[in-house]
């Protein structure tokens, strides 16, 4: 491995280490932040509503998580496997970066004048 012919054993560990942490954090933040929004969508009736209830206890959003542990299951499965998972997903995820920042002159230098008003003015 590169980390261990380039920086030595101990921080080559140090660093793998720490890929895998991060590895770990992304997984974890991606699998909570699906679930939420999954709830805050049946919270709001774009789903049914068993998808925007709370577990009565923990007051986690259980169905939706479930749903969304069902959903990656399913593309698993039937869908390729784990591969073509991380694959659909990494597609998506840059598109929508594309969209942002592709977006964003048009938001910042679009704007009508007269629709937005002054409430301080910068003089130089």
């Amino acid at each position: 491995m590169v980390a261990f012919s380039c920086f030595g054993a101990l921080n080559g560990v140090l660093l793998f280490s720490l890929h895998i942490m991060g590895a770990l954090t992304r997984v974890s933040g991606s699998f909570f932040t699906a679930g939420r929004l999954i709830y805050v969508a049946g919270r709001e009736g774009y789903l049914p509503a068993l998808f925007g209830r709370l577990h009565p206890t923990r007051k986690t959003p259980l169905n939706a998580m479930l749903l969304q542990a069902s959903i990656t299951i399913t593309f698993i499965l039937l869908g390729g496997g784990f591969r073509s998972l991380i694959n659909f997903a990494v597609v998506a995820s840059w598109a929508f970066y594309f969209l942002t920042v592709g977006l964003s002159p048009g938001a910042c230098f679009n704007f009508n004048d007269s629709i937005l008003q002054r409430y301080w003015v910068l003089s130089f």
